[in-house]
């Protein structure tokens, strides 16, 4: 814990994702003139990022994420009710229940001016439950601020952000709301509208599949590692479309003697439970299928089995994975994130290992690859088909609207703390920027047709893609399977609990 001096003019500054120097250009023009054009300057940056900078000498923090809330940010502000100042804190990992986390808006960038008043400020740059060095985890803290000075401003991606003019309807009921501000996101956010019929579909769909092949290749290119043969490239692997298609372009993608490990999870109290596990035989076919696309070669896949019983999830939810789930206590963020991290930590036993070639030390891989973004953005989802059963077109392209604006914030800054809980980092690679922008230039009938079957007008694009690289039916046309039901860890519990209830396993720490 150290205390910023008096004597530093820039203050302090936590940038993840983001080039440090870059960024401090961006947001001194910001702190000096917070106008729409220079807060879109902020835009240029692409992956996932997100920051905060405080400025001693302005009193000034700006904090915020990318547009799909890929890594993590969270706040919380508490009021001293005998002095009525208030604290305000920033952490990428609070690892606190019920203390009044929340995260930061995905897509939000936000201003505070903690105004003339004499307040104090600290940077916590030691997490107790994150002890890898690679993971950047910096905390700030803000006290004794005076709330009539405070001011907050609020600059959105999307008019859904925008800030409530009511105060009754404000997170913070204490501060000042200055303005509103929405950037443009143009087509990140907003799929083509673009409608074709029967016969365009038919006409198109072979070669945009093709295309969709190549863009997701290139995405790969810029997480996987082109020079570090002796690094194992990680794959949470259900046997699943969205896993299946990024193990297939790994292997095109990664340096020769790279080995892709691919991470199936079950949870169980018996051999037979874990075999039993739905995901478990369907890792195993498209195991067996990769094996016969690399042949001869025996060494470039190896499948791991990651077993769970109850007592071990037991142990290590109440030990880290609540207070990496934090501050989410949903039973659906539990499960996911229970699968998330046990994959992500990936102790488990090889199956049907090589004879004599050494399983490389896949566990400190730095990395992991995870299918994240293919649900949301090619219909994968049982809600896109009842949405499309109820209101057409129209209402699955709200669907998939909201999709993207909400699932940084439903998903993905919790598996990121769940990953760098275990040292590693998720990438996502169905998220790469371009991708998504190219996706989204597409019409929704080419992503997706719910007049097929289930298992085939789900994601139809990429299943599509898969059978121009060979794959067989049974593993491009298999059903979807929520996580939690293939691994079977909500069996595991045998709870009679709604996902969106409150989990008391993780409350109760």
């Amino acid at each position: 814990m150290s205390d910023l001096k008096k004597n530093q003019p820039l203050g302090e500054i936590f940038a993840n994702g983001i080039d440090e120097k870059q960024l401090r250009l961006v947001a001194d023009k910001i702190f000096e003139n917070p106008t729409i054009e220079n807060v879109s300057a902020l835009k240029k940056f692409t992956g996932g990022w997100c920051f905060w900078y405080y400025r001693q000498d302005l009193g000034r923090v700006l904090y915020g994420q990318d547009i799909f809330g890929r890594k993590s940010l969270c706040w919380k502000v508490k009021d001293n009710k005998e002095t009525r100042l208030l604290s305000f804190t920033i952490s990428s990992f609070p690892g606190e229940q019920n203390e009044g986390w929340c995260e930061v808006r995905q897509g939000s960038v936000f201003l505070m001016d903690f105004g003339s008043s004499e307040f104090g400020i600290e940077v916590i740059n030691q997490n107790p439950y994150i002890q890898d060095e690679r993971i950047p985890l910096w905390d700030l803290r803000i006290f004794n601020i005076d709330p009539l000075q405070m001011m907050f401003h609020r600059y959105s991606y999307d008019e859904i952000y925008k800030s409530p003019d009511d105060e009754e309807n404000c997170t913070f009921k204490f501060y000042v709301y200055n303005q509103s501000h929405v950037l443009d996101a143009g087509i990140m956010l907003k799929p083509s509208t673009e409608r074709l019929n029967k016969e365009e579909v038919d006409l198109r769909l072979n070669p945009v599949a093709q295309e969709f092949i190549l863009r997701l290749k290139e995405a790969l290119y810029k997480y996987i590692p082109q020079n570090e043969p002796k690094t194992p490239i990680p794959i949470l692997f259900s046997g699943g479309v969205d896993s299946l298609m990024l193990s297939i372009l790994a292997n095109e993608v990664a340096h020769p003697d790279t080995q892709i490990i691919l991470i199936s999870v079950a949870f169980g109290q018996t051999e037979s439970d874990y075999a039993e596990a739905p995901d478990r035989p369907r890792c195993i076919e498209a195991f067996k299928f990769l094996k016969q696309r690399t042949a001869p070669r025996n060494d470039r896949y190896r499948l791991v089995h990651v077993n769970v019983t109850r007592e071990e999830l037991a142990q290590c939810r109440n030990a880290i994975i609540s207070k990496a789930i934090a501050p989410l206590n949903s039973v659906l963020d539990d499960s996911i994130g229970c699968v998330v991290w046990f994959g992500s930590r990936a102790k488990g036993q090889e199956y049907n290992p090589a004879p004599d070639v050494k399983l490389l030390d896949y566990e400190n891989s730095p990395f992991a690859l995870v299918g994240s973004g293919a649900d949301e953005l090619l219909g994968g989802y049982s809600r896109h088909r009842a949405r499309f059963i109820e209101k057409g077109f129209e209402g699955l392209y709200e669907e998939i609207v909201l999709e993207l604006i909400r699932s940084g914030n439903r998903n993905w800054n919790r598996d990121y703390r769940v990953g760098i809980s275990t040292g590693k980092n998720l990438l996502a690679p169905y998220l790469d920027d371009a991708f998504v922008e190219w996706l989204n230039s597409l019409p929704l009938e080419l992503k997706m047709d719910f007049s097929l079957p289930r298992g085939q007008g789900e994601k139809r694009i990429l299943r599509v893609a898969l059978k121009h690289l060979g794959v067989p039916d049974m593993l491009a046309f298999a059903p979807k399977r929520a996580m939690q039901f293939g691994s079977r860890m909500a069996k595991l519990e045998n709870r009679k609990e709604k996902g969106s209830d409150p989990c008391i396993r993780i409350l109760s720490n």
